[in-house]
């Protein structure tokens, strides 16, 4: 029987190289306190973070040093929770940094509405004024644009606090869907008993032996239809929050809030799903296909995804893999490849299947 191996067991070859962000996890909790001092200075600016060009371009600076500096602490975070999802030592250092994050947002929220209260006229004078700010201004004209949707200091304030909590629906499917779930043992088509992941049921699924992707599926589907009561409040509480975030903001609605946010029309989602619906026949006529083909009665669900290329079909290891996105990648010049050869060669892909983790296996 195969067994996947724990994240101690893998070869270091195979893992991503955390020490490229921070040698341990000390010095990343020491740098994230450095950014928390950083923040609190910069929160003494409150009242005149824009009171002239030269002031502006400075505080605009350091809060981007913030974000920067913030983002790095994050990013080892998650992927060190990732790494292994019930590794509590990891969970824990993840949770440190989106409590911190939580606090620097609530703390430089007066920063948009400071912003946006500023009369349109004034503000374009106080961008000419210094140079510097032109890089600012696309992140400034896009800020300007949702003006209706910012809220006061106090309100902008009191949702940073919340940001956490705001957020504690995603986390908890996230927590259920990488750490909790359990899929169970499979037989692959050489009968030997494996145990299914969220990264290698593909394989299953794409089998052609019948009898081994319908026992996958199956064993897949199992621990959701089971949860499935958890699942279904986890989602109507997501959907409660973005619902009432958007009433707060303004918008008529979650998805015009989510929209919104980059400047896309309503009507550019409208169109995408009619645009699909139009075409649907073309699907069903490729599946009508798929059945004749492989000599089916009737298709199930688990007969979707197998390839009609049978045995032949593409199978490479990660050497492998790694030197075809290589040669896949020639057209985008010199410069591209310079960065995915550092890629490559400093571990920056988690390449090995692990036990609880996320559900994606190779990740930059």
């Amino acid at each position: 029987m195969e067994k996947q191996l724990k994240r101690s067991e893998v070869p270091e070859a195979l893992k991503w190289d955390l020490t490229l962000l921070y040698e341990s996890d000390e010095a990343m909790e020491q740098a994230l306190a450095k950014t928390q001092q950083k923040a609190s200075e910069l929160a003494k600016t409150a009242g005149h973070f824009a009171s002239d060009g030269q002031t502006f371009l400075r505080n605009l600076n350091e809060n981007k040093a913030i974000d920067e500096e913030l983002e790095r602490e994050f990013v080892y975070g998650m992927l060190r929770r990732d790494s292994d999802t019930t590794d509590s030592t990891a969970v824990t250092l993840y949770g440190q940094v989106v409590n911190a994050a939580t606090t620097i947002e609530a703390e430089l929220a007066f920063i948009q509405p400071e912003l946006t209260a500023i009369d349109d006229a004034d503000f374009a004078k106080l961008m000419q004024s210094e140079p510097g700010l032109a890089e600012y201004q696309y992140e400034m004209t896009k800020l300007r644009r949702q003006k209706k949707h910012v809220l006061s200091k106090a309100e902008e304030t009191l949702l940073g606090h919340l940001n956490k909590s705001l957020d504690s629906a995603e986390e908890i499917y996230n927590t259920l869907n990488d750490a909790d779930l359990k899929f169970g043992k499979v037989h692959d088509e050489k009968g030997q008993l494996v145990e299914l992941t969220h990264g290698n049921r593909s394989q299953f699924n794409e089998s052609q032996n019948r009898s081994v992707r319908k026992e996958a599926v199956l064993a897949y589907e199992k621990p959701y239809h089971e949860l499935r009561n958890t699942f279904a409040q986890t989602l109507n509480s997501f959907i409660g929050t973005e619902n009432a975030l958007a009433r707060i903001r303004h918008y008529p609605s979650a998805r015009a809030a989510a929209l919104g946010a980059n400047n896309i029309p309503e009507s550019v989602y409208d169109t995408l799903v009619a645009t699909v619906n139009q075409y649907l026949d073309l699907v069903y006529r490729w599946y009508e296909l798929k059945k004749r083909v492989l000599g089916l009665d009737k298709m199930y669900k688990y007969d979707v995804n197998v390839p009609l290329a049978g045995e032949d079909m593409l199978k490479t290891t990660f050497e492998q893999g790694k030197q075809l996105t290589w040669d896949a990648l020639q057209v985008m010049g010199p410069e591209y490849l310079k960065g995915l050869k550092s890629e490559f060669e400093h571990r920056w892909i988690d390449a090995r299947l692990k036990i609880s983790v996320n559900a994606l296996v190779a990740i930059k």
